[in-house]
């Protein structure tokens, strides 16, 4: 694989100080090895800033069970944490790699849904009210993405949808 840019990839603390970007490290008050927060998406929405992470507990070096969280920011740091329930998932389903955007009112969220060892990883996207109410998953039928996570033929990550001209894409 050929990488672009400069390798080693700079730590996001460089790049963003090489841009005047302003960065500065999270801090989850219950984070551990067994209890573990990443893959953020951080958004501006109802006038607050929100970090939407993956959240993952489990026996470190396995997939463990993940779900998706919104954490209100106070002062660039996590506040009030809001699990973020996928309506129709199985209790065994994992949920990672959100990727989030504003739509009128609502907050539209991109995600990755596996049961780890069953199937293959599929793409989803939801609308989240202004209460935190989270709407059933489209499943976007595109490429080996199934109309439900059974009917993929082969992984799909790692989506970014976004908007132009008011339709999403």
């Amino acid at each position: 694989m050929t990488l672009i840019g400069p390798t080693p990839v700079p730590s996001l603390a460089d790049q963003a100080a090489a841009h005047g970007w302003p960065f500065h490290a999270v801090t989850f008050p219950d984070a551990t090895p067994a209890n573990e927060y990443f893959n953020p998406a951080i958004v501006s929405w109802q006038d607050r800033d929100w970090l939407i992470v993956r959240h993952r507990q489990g026996v470190p070096g396995t997939p463990g069970r993940n779900t998706l969280e919104a954490w209100q920011l106070k002062h660039g740091q996590p506040g009030r944490r809001h699990l973020l329930v996928i309506p129709g998932s199985p209790a065994n389903e994992s949920a990672e790699d959100p990727r989030a955007f504003v739509r009128g009112s609502n907050l539209i969220l991109s995600f990755c849904q596996f049961v780890p060892g069953q199937g293959f990883a599929h793409q989803a996207m939801t609308g989240v009210s202004p209460r935190l109410d989270v709407e059933p998953p489209v499943h976007i039928v595109f490429g080996g993405n199934g109309a439900s996570r059974a009917d993929n033929t082969c992984h799909q990550k790692n989506w970014t949808p976004f908007l132009h001209d008011g339709a999403i894409h």
